[in-house]
């Protein structure tokens, strides 16, 4: 039986790559995309969750040019659900861990997307610069694999990035319509699963 590719949509921070997803999903044939504003992607700063899910389809109809399963973590949860609602004969199957679906969940790009630029910046260069005290605020036990994942993704975008991203998450899923975009994925027949996000 021939492998089925699967799309990860990494999330507000990216990318999915630095925990080696190959490895881990043998059977599938393994996309991790960076969106717009991130990795060699940063040419543009996003603008909206509606201009990262027509991006990412773009990729799925170049380089996958199949239907596949998606993958969303976070952010990545809200971009996938547009993603299978514009084009649901692309998708196999939906898979929202901790998706962002309403600002319940979207708590941390709220906090962001309140605050002055500067603010936000000199928040992100205190992140990036120790790490391991952003990492130990959130994780039980600090391990170099986790201390080496945490840089990773820290040096993966600008703050400025990052902000325009969680801007545009308030913006698409704070209006009631976003979870009229879950309903339509739901009444397409698309298998969603949701994985935590239990805010939402």
């Amino acid at each position: 039986m021939p492998k089925q590719h699967i799309v990860l949509i990494h999330g507000l921070m990216g990318s999915l790559d630095f925990f080696s997803p190959a490895a881990l999903l043998p059977d599938f044939i393994i996309h991790t995309p960076a969106l717009i504003g991130y990795g060699d992607q940063q040419a543009m700063l996003p603008q909206s969750l509606e201009q990262q899910a027509e991006f990412v389809l773009d990729s799925i109809n170049t380089q996958v040019k199949e239907p596949c399963w998606i993958l969303g973590h976070s952010v990545g949860g809200a971009i996938a659900v547009l993603v299978a609602q514009r084009s649901p004969s692309r998708v196999r199957g939906l898979i929202s861990v901790e998706g962002n679906f309403t600002l319940n969940d979207a708590f941390w790009c709220a906090h962001i997307a309140q605050l002055s630029s500067d603010a936000w910046r000199k928040e992100y260069q205190t992140m990036q610069a120790d790490p391991a005290a952003w990492l130990a605020a959130s994780v039980p036990v600090l391990t170099p694999t986790r201390l080496a994942w945490a840089t990773a993704i820290l040096q993966f975008q600008s703050a400025q990035t990052i902000q325009a991203q969680a801007q545009a998450v308030v913006a698409g899923t704070g209006p009631e319509h976003f979870l009229q975009s879950v309903q339509a994925v739901v009444d397409a027949g698309v298998p969603l699963y949701l994985l935590s996000g239990e805010r939402s």
